[in-house]
Order: C-alpha cells, then structure tokens, then sequence
C-alpha cells in the first residue's frame, strides 16, 4: 500500500512540476534599452495560451549596437509561466 502511495505521490508532484515552463522573449528598439527590454517582457507573456499567466521575468540581457551613428537595442528576456488559478 505504501508503494502505491509513493507512486501517486510522485505522479502528481511530476505533473504540478510540469505546469510551469520557462519561454524567452525578446524585444528591438532604436530608442532605449527599457523601451526595448518592455517589448521584450510583452513578447514573453504573449507567448503563454489563456490558460497561463507570467509567474516571474528573469533580469533583462540587452546588446547595444551602433549602426550608421543610430544606437540599436535587442533584449532577451526569460519568464516563468505558470497555469492561472482558476477557483
């Protein structure tokens, strides 16, 4: 009996583990890097179905490019989804 409820136990932690995932978003401007770094954040929550909500961002990794004396932003940005309480 033990072993069975070892197994359920384990089975329902695996799927509770699975809820969550991890996307990347990224994001362009020729403004600034916070203007770059949001559309990054926006891209990254887009990428969640209805059913998922953003549950963190990690810190913004950003690249300064200088092309034809026009200063060029690209950002990466990892969030953590997670499914949204539905009660």
């Amino acid at each position: 009996m033990k072993k069975y409820l070892l197994a359920a136990a384990l089975v329902m932690a695996s799927t509770s583990a699975m809820a969550d995932r991890m996307v990347t978003g990224t994001g362009n401007s020729f403004e600034n890097r916070v203007d770059a770094c949001r559309k990054a954040k926006d891209n990254a929550s887009r990428q969640g179905s209805g059913s998922e909500q953003v549950a963190s961002y990690s810190a913004c990794s950003c690249e300064q490019t200088i092309n034809n004396d026009k200063q060029y932003y690209s950002c990466n940005v990892d969030a953590k989804l997670e499914k949204r309480n539905t009660q």
